[in-house]
């Protein structure tokens, strides 16, 4: 029951957020990864836009590390302790905040999670060459990034 609260509350708050960052235009710093496990790629729907497909991942705390913010994020989304490597940094002006977006890589050795079903509601694991419809603008980057990188490597 506390679980279904906290999540009806963050549904409500997001919107209230986004009217918010209008007005003010933020700066916000983020930190996501790109979780890959062979030719496969873990996506994510959370409880306050559950519309789309994203990445894991999140805000950066102040004084925190966009390292450490991923692998504080991954660790309470989808349980998977990580020790990833920064594949780019974005900049956005989505959702009306000036973003710095720091988009990071890991290659999982299995596809086990355990998600937190309070700010994520569903994880699943898709084909880089089959991806959903509805995926968020940066999940549709990091797949990209990481498609030209293995080409790179080929």
């Amino acid at each position: 029951m506390f679980k279904f609260l906290l999540r009806k509350i963050l549904r409500i708050a997001y919107p209230i957020a986004k009217a918010y960052w209008f007005v003010v235009r933020p700066k916000s710093v983020g930190a996501k990864c790109l979780v890959v496990n062979k030719d496969k790629v873990l996506l994510i729907r959370h409880s306050f836009s559950p519309e789309r497909w994203s990445l894991p991942g999140g805000r950066v705390k102040k004084n925190e590390k966009p390292i450490e913010a991923v692998k504080r994020e991954l660790k309470e989304e989808v349980g998977l302790s990580v020790e990833p490597e920064l594949l780019e940094t974005l900049r956005s002006e989505r959702e009306y905040k000036k973003d710095t977006l720091h988009l990071f890589i890991f290659k999982n050795s299995t596809t086990e999670t355990e998600i937190d079903f309070v700010e994520v509601i569903e994880a699943e694991w898709f084909s880089v060459d089959k991806l959903p419809e509805n995926l968020g603008w940066l999940a549709e980057q990091g797949v990209k990034l990481y498609k030209a990188k293995i080409s790179k490597t080929l």
